[in-house]
C-alpha cells in the first residue's frame, strides 16, 4: 500500500524516469566516447520539462531534427562562404532571422529554435564546425533516443 502511495505520485514516477533517461544516456555517450557527454544530459533535462509521453517524443524528435539540420547548415554555409566575409555573414542574419521567425509561425516551432540556436554556435565557434555539428547531433540523439526508451 505504502509503495503503491509513493510510486501512484506522477511526480515520483516523473523523477525516476529522468533518472533512468539521464544515467542511461550519459552511460552511452561515455561508451561511445562522446567528446562532451554532459551535454547528452542536458538534452534529456530540457526534453523532460513536457511531462507527459506524447510531448515528450514530439520534442525529442523536432529537437533532434532541428539540431541535426542546423549543424548541417552551419557547417556548408561556414565552409563554402567564410572567405566571402560579406555573404558570410549576410547568409548567417538570413538562416537565423528565417530560424527564429518560423519559431513563432509554424506547428514545429521547437525544430526551428533548435536549427537557428545549433546553427548560431556552430558558425560563431573556434571549434571546427564538422566536429561541432557530428558531437552536437550524436548527443542530441543519444539524449532523445534513451529518453523515449525509459518513458511508458
Amino acid at each position: 500500500d505504502g509503495v503503491d502511495q509513493i510510486f501512484g505520485n506522477l511526480a515520483v514516477r516523473h523523477g525516476i524516469k529522468f533518472g533512468l533517461a539521464g544515467t542511461l544516456s550519459v552511460l552511452i555517450a561515455l561508451l561511445i566516447r562522446l567528446a562532451e557527454p554532459k551535454w547528452a544530459l542536458t538534452r534529456v533535462f530540457v526534453l523532460m520539462l513536457a511531462q507527459y509521453v506524447g510531448a515528450v517524443a514530439e520534442k525529442s524528435l523536432m529537437r533532434i531534427v532541428g539540431t541535426v539540420a542546423g549543424a548541417v547548415i552551419g557547417y556548408l554555409l561556414t565552409a563554402g562562404f567564410e572567405q566571402q566575409p560579406v555573404l558570410y555573414l549576410s547568409l548567417v542574419g538570413i538562416v537565423v532571422g528565417f530560424g527564429t521567425a518560423m519559431f513563432g509561425y509554424t506547428k514545429y516551432p521547437y525544430a526551428f529554435l533548435l536549427a537557428a540556436l545549433t546553427f548560431s554556435g556552430s558558425v560563431s565557434l573556434s571549434t571546427p564546425s564538422a566536429y561541432l555539428a557530428v558531437t552536437l547531433a550524436s548527443s542530441t540523439s543519444c539524449g532523445s533516443v534513451k529518453l523515449r526508451e525509459t518513458l511508458p
